[in-house]
This record gives structure tokens, sequence and C-alpha cells, in this order.
């Protein structure tokens, strides 16, 4: 970063609702960065536990940090775009709040986004904690032997993760570079509360952003096991199928067919997802009729069911697979 820019070279935007269990480990994992120039916002999205005291604390200790708080819970992509409005740094860079940093990853990312004159530039990703089946415990950002830095395409982006046990590049947490992001009005749409970190980054791609993979791993992951329903996992699906179809208004013309096709397939999946788990739940209530009435409305050709069923049955095997082999090892 040019040493004469007054600006912070990072600025950390870490919205949080009810957080005070993790919060203060993930402030320290930002202030030990052995990048010193940023700044912290630390959006309190309408706690009622002890988040905006322990938040407060942080900002009377230290001038890099700021609080800003919402009077009730507005969901992470409001809190983040408040964050964003009132950022002065050169790299916006998303951290959540349950979530750490490795002391190098601010200053590695910046400066390479910086050589590299990237827009957005991510690092991988180590996940602690409760994992679905079948998935890896790193999210790597790298395929090739030389381990250089690879270009995200918005095709690439849509269909990462489609393929069961593969983790989607809509976990990563890249930097942003702010001006980028100004200059083409793109902020996270404030009604998604699912994916609305990989509905940016697509929106930034349709923009033309220059989206760098930075071969490393420097952002830990927090994951708690999950207590969603079987209702709940439906409705996520159907939520994500209504952002795939949104995006579908805003593709640049003339759109290629790859991406099209991403488009189709991401949604198919996602379409598929929410009917398998409507079955599941049917079936679980003892709705038998329900659970027929189903299996007669294919979201899909029949080929393409079998495949999805395929993927979920073998990630059911690797997860028995792997806690057998955790009950040998005890």
């Amino acid at each position: 970063m040019p040493e004469h820019d007054e600006r912070p070279a990072v600025s950390v935007i870490m919205p949080v609702y009810n957080g005070a269990q993790w919060l203060s480990a993930a402030v320290d994992s930002v202030l030990t960065q052995t990048l010193s120039n940023l700044e912290l916002l630390i959006v309190d999205d309408g706690s009622i536990d002890d988040t905006a005291q322990i938040a407060g604390e942080f900002a009377v200790g230290d001038p890099r940090v700021r609080l800003l708080r919402q009077a009730s819970n507005r969901g992470q992509a409001a809190a983040r775009n408040l964050a964003m409005d009132r950022a002065r740094g050169v790299w916006i860079a998303p951290v959540d709040a349950d979530d750490e940093l490795l002391p190098n990853r601010l200053r590695l990312l910046a400066e390479a986004g910086e050589r590299e004159h990237a827009d957005l530039i991510a690092d991988g990703i180590f996940f602690q904690g409760s994992r679905p089946p079948g998935t890896p415990a790193e999210l790597m950002t790298w395929g090739r032997d030389d381990h250089g830095l690879d270009l995200l395409s918005a095709e690439a982006l849509i269909r990462s993760g489609m393929q069961g046990g593969r983790r989607s590049l809509g976990f990563l947490k890249p930097l942003m570079r702010r001006e980028f992001l100004n200059e083409n009005n793109l902020r996270y749409w404030e009604d998604l509360r699912f994916a609305e970190d990989f509905n940016l980054y697509v929106r930034a791609l349709f923009c033309g952003a220059r989206f760098l993979l930075y071969p490393e791993s420097h952002y830990i992951y927090r994951q708690t096991p999950s207590s969603a329903s079987r209702t709940e996992i439906s409705r996520i699906a159907r939520h994500a199928v209504s952002s795939s179809q949104r995006l579908r208004a805003v593709v640049p013309r003339p759109g290629s067919a790859e991406l099209t096709a991403a488009l189709d397939e991401h949604e198919e999946r996602w379409l598929l997802l929410a009917w398998f788990e409507q079955i599941k739940c049917a079936v679980a209530d003892r709705r038998l009729r329900k659970a027929i009435e189903l299996l007669f409305k294919l979201p899909t050709s029949p080929s393409r069911i079998i495949r999805f069923a395929g993927d979920r049955a073998r990630l059911k095997r690797q997860s028995l697979r792997s806690e057998s082999r955790k009950h040998e090892a005890a």
C-alpha cells in the first residue's frame, strides 16, 4: 500500500448479533494482524446479550475500532451495508464475529491485491467445529501445482459446490476494493438471509471484477452443529432459488451460454434439495398422501434426480465411515 496514503489499508466489517461468546477472539485476531494500518467496524445488529458492552470496551481501548449499533435485528446484509457505507479503507474485508484470522492474512491479501491489480481477492478457509457429512476440513482456493493465483469467473463461482461433498466458493471472505464496489453501486441485497455473500460476488463478477484466488488458507471459519429442521432446510432452498432467479435479471447482455447453463444447474440443484426435503418431511410426519403427490411433481428429469440421490447417498456413506473410524479410534 502507498505509504503516503492516510486511509486505512483495510476496513474490516464485522456484523454481530448476540455473538458475545466468540466476539473477543474474533476482534483480537483482527487487531493483532501484522498489518496494523486498519480499521475495524463492529455492527451490533440489535443484540440483547453482552455484545455491545464487549465491542464498546474494544472501541475505548483501541482507536482503530468503531462500534455501530442498529436498534433492531436487520440481518447480516443490512449490517454489512451500514459498515461499508462508513468504511474509509482501500479494501473492505468482511469477517464474521465467530471466526478468526491468522496473523498475516490481511497483509498478504492486501499486498497481493495491489500487486495483481485485483478488485476482489480471497484465500482459502479452515473449517473448525461441526461439519456437514462428506465435506472437507479446508476449502482450498488453488488447484495448480505451482500454487499460482487463479482468476475466478462467474461461471466457476456459480458451479462451485454443485458436486456432492465439495465446498462452494460462496463461503469465501474476500478483500474487496472499496472504489470498485462504490463505482458499481454494489451492496448486499438486504432481503437475503442466506448466501448473501455468494450473491454479491456473482454480481461483482457480472460488473467485470478481477477476482483472484490466493493459494493459501488464512481464514478460520467456526461451525456449530446445525439446529435447522427439515422445514428450515426447505425454506433456505427456496430462498436460494429465488436469489438465483433474481441474478438472471442482472446478467450482462449478451450473456454467454456457459453462464446461462451454470445458472440453470445452480437453480436446479436447489429445487431438487427443496423437493427432496419436502418428501422427507412428509414421510417423517406420516403424511404419505402428500409424499406421493410430491413424487409425481418432479422438478427436473428422472436422470438428474437419480444423480442427485446418488450424490446424497454417497455423502451418507462417507459420514457413516467417518463415524465408524472415530469409534474405532476411541
